[in-house]
């Protein structure tokens, strides 16, 4: 998806990747609200509700967002009639992404934080569509430790290239060819087989042409040459700053 691709006056683009019956899947939310913000009841459709019922089982069935924070994650469940406050004395109902007593959500995804998404009821999509956001530039941190991060804006990215950058990463050498893959920062992006890991290295091999090719600093592959990955368009994936925690900038 590209920032032209136009599907109605207000909304600039989307978005949306395929969720098979209750597996989760890792998004980005790289749009924002036609009125401002990131809700997810702004931005995140294209699943099958459920109806509230005895208020019990609903937690079970119904599909679900889970966003990072800092306890853990926050759940979110996917209603047919989720209560809100509609200035009335019993309110009212409505679909949308709801807490775990069934009431509507104002919660949000931080740009440049992804989140957990499954479809329960049944095969469906994760579609987040939006504006994309005014911002030239967008900078998350990443911890030591492993965080969920996604493009802040709805394109892809080239893990080498000039759109995801850091000015405080701490890369490492290559050194002995076997010690590396332990202590450099890492990104890992989901596959289909499960994860492709990327390496922080301050000399990572690549072809420049000549006879011993040459090296620089960048994400590298597990023997150590620069990668050409590509992370598409609202996916999410997991950083690692086994280095130290650094930052990541996302540019438009």
């Amino acid at each position: 998806m590209g920032y032209s691709d136009i599907e109605s006056a207000n909304i600039v683009g989307y978005t949306q990747k395929d969720a098979a019956q209750g597996k989760f899947l890792i998004i980005g939310a790289g749009f924002e609200a036609v009125q401002g913000g990131t809700a997810i009841n702004d931005i995140v459709s294209g699943v099958q509700g459920v109806d509230y019922g005895d208020g019990i089982e609903f937690v079970n069935l119904a599909a679900q967002i889970q966003i990072p924070s800092a306890l853990g994650y926050n759940t979110y469940y996917f209603l047919n009639d989720g209560w809100f406050d509609d200035g009335s004395e019993e309110g009212d109902v409505k679909a949308g992404w709801c807490d775990s007593v069934g009431n509507i959500v104002d919660a949000e995804i931080v740009p440049g934080v992804a989140a957990w998404f499954k479809s329960v009821p049944s095969d469906g999509f994760a579609t987040v569509a939006g504006e994309v956001p005014a911002d030239v530039s967008k900078s998350v941190a990443c911890p030591e430790g492993f965080a969920l991060r996604a493009n802040a804006f709805p394109a892809e990215i080239p893990l080498n290239g000039d759109k995801m950058t850091s000015a405080d990463i701490v890369g490492v050498d290559y050194g002995d060819g076997i010690d590396f893959v332990n202590t450099a920062a890492q990104i890992q992006v989901p596959s289909a087989l499960g994860y492709n890991t990327y390496y922080y290295l301050n000399d990572g091999w690549y072809d420049d042409g000549s006879e011993e090719g040459a090296t620089k600093a960048g994400w590298c592959d597990s023997v150590g040459n620069l990668v050409d990955a590509v992370i598409p368009a609202g996916q999410g994936f997991w950083t690692k700053g086994t280095s130290g925690a650094f930052t990541l900038t996302f540019t438009k």
